[in-house]
């Protein structure tokens, strides 16, 4: 099983949503793309502070919180929950999609 997630992990791990949890103000982000704001709503962005056991605890916390399906760590990557393995890297592969527009709609300077 942990190869397998391995695998999958490997497959939809980009840059983009590292990149747009920089942003030092942001604790929130939404998706900007019809498909991310029905599949993935808000996201959380957590600060990992060294990285401890409360880094752990928060993010624990806000994917609890509201039923959220991802939760961001500040310039490390995302975390996903599903029902199971495939629809946790599911969620997680749409976040990585959401991103990359948002990023691109920010580049672009569009209005949104």
């Amino acid at each position: 099983l942990h190869k397998e997630y391995r695998r999958q992990r490997q497959m939809c791990i980009r840059d983009s949503t590292t990149a747009a949890s920089c942003e030092k103000d942001l604790i929130i982000v939404q998706p900007i793309d019809v498909a991310g704001k029905e599949h993935i709503g808000k996201v959380v962005i957590v600060d990992p502070d060294g990285m401890d056991t409360d880094f752990l605890r928060q993010v624990a916390e806000a994917l609890q919180q509201g039923g959220l399906r991802c939760v961001v760590v500040r310039g490390h990557g995302a975390y996903a929950v599903g029902a199971n393995l495939d629809q946790a890297m599911a969620n997680a592969a749409m976040l990585e999609h959401s991103m990359q527009i948002l990023l691109l709609a920010r580049q672009a300077n569009l209005k949104f």
